[in-house]
């Protein structure tokens, strides 16, 4: 809730990073993780395997998913939630500045939202799961409040301007296209 950046490690803290990528690849010669705290301490873990792909949601909707979520903080006000949101999509526009990705909107119609994900699962070699990954129930688009303030609205079109599942990957690019 209060998230900040975390670009050095104690030796025994990049231990075990080393640790928990040699337990992933023990079995598998690509690995996706989903989980948006790595951008807090991405430098962490970045290498020349690592790939990195974005997802973004409207402001909006993130605030009702994580105050749902979190009754522990019930009383966290509506504006904390969306710092929240604008703290850690600010950061995925920063890492995206300097080093461009593909990047998803979860509000984009379903079947260009999966066919986006896959398109981009395959060029990284992670299995495709066709439309099994997805869970329409999770969108709740249609009853967005339009009322978001502004600072929030003008970050969530610069990150839509950035989405797109046409940008290369390193595979990619290494394979020629």
């Amino acid at each position: 809730f209060n998230p900040r950046l975390i670009d050095e490690a104690d030796t025994v803290v990049e231990q075990r990073i080393q640790e928990v990528k040699s337990y992933l690849f023990e079995n598998h010669t690509t690995v996706g993780i989903k989980d948006p705290r790595m951008m807090w301490c991405l430098d962490l873990w970045m290498d020349d395997t690592v790939e990195i792909v974005g997802t973004i949601r409207h402001p909006e909707l993130v605030r009702r998913s994580l105050a749902a979520r979190n009754q522990m903080r019930a009383k966290k006000v509506e504006a904390d939630w969306f710092e929240v949101w604008y703290a850690y999509n600010s950061r995925l526009l920063e890492i995206h500045s300097e080093r461009p990705f593909p990047m998803v909107d979860f509000s984009w119609e379903e079947r260009r939202y999966v066919e986006c994900v896959n398109r981009i699962s395959a060029s990284l070699g992670l299995a495709a799961e066709g439309e099994g990954f997805f869970d329409s129930d999770l969108r709740h688009i249609a009853d967005i409040d339009l009322k978001v303030p502004s600072k929030y609205m003008r970050l969530y079109h610069q990150l839509q301007e950035r989405c797109s599942c046409e940008g290369p990957t390193k595979k990619e690019e290494g394979d020629g296209g």
